[in-house]
């Protein structure tokens, strides 16, 4: 049995536990190394207009604010892989907190963050 604020939950997908504030960190890096940090912190949540065009600016603001809170100062723009294991992992816990997360899960945390 699984709860969460008292109640009893289920989840059938990934996405159903992050709507309800559940949010996950892996051992490994699950990030995108290709793309932005920024991009990276928002995948799949992106500030968009009212034209559903993703508003970059407000992306990364949002991910320099976000990482600042942590003690990150880092080019939001910049492609994650350029970016040490240690900045990369804390872009991954930033990303996990971001959805406003009520319970953050690790993964083994003390093995792989720096």
């Amino acid at each position: 049995e699984v709860r969460l604020g008292g109640d009893v939950v289920t989840f059938g997908r990934p996405l159903d536990a992050q709507r309800a504030g559940v949010s996950t960190i892996y051992q490994e890096v699950n990030l995108v190394p290709l793309m932005s940090v920024a991009q990276n912190i928002f995948l799949g949540r992106e500030p968009r207009n009212r034209l559903g065009l993703i508003e970059k600016k407000r992306m990364h603001s949002d991910a320099r604010d976000l990482l600042a809170a942590y003690g990150i100062h880092v080019d939001v723009r910049r492609q994650l892989r350029s970016l040490p294991l240690g900045i990369q992992q804390m872009v991954a816990l930033a990303r996990a907190v971001s959805i406003n997360a009520r319970v953050v899960i690790m993964d083994e945390p003390t093995s792989s963050l720096e």
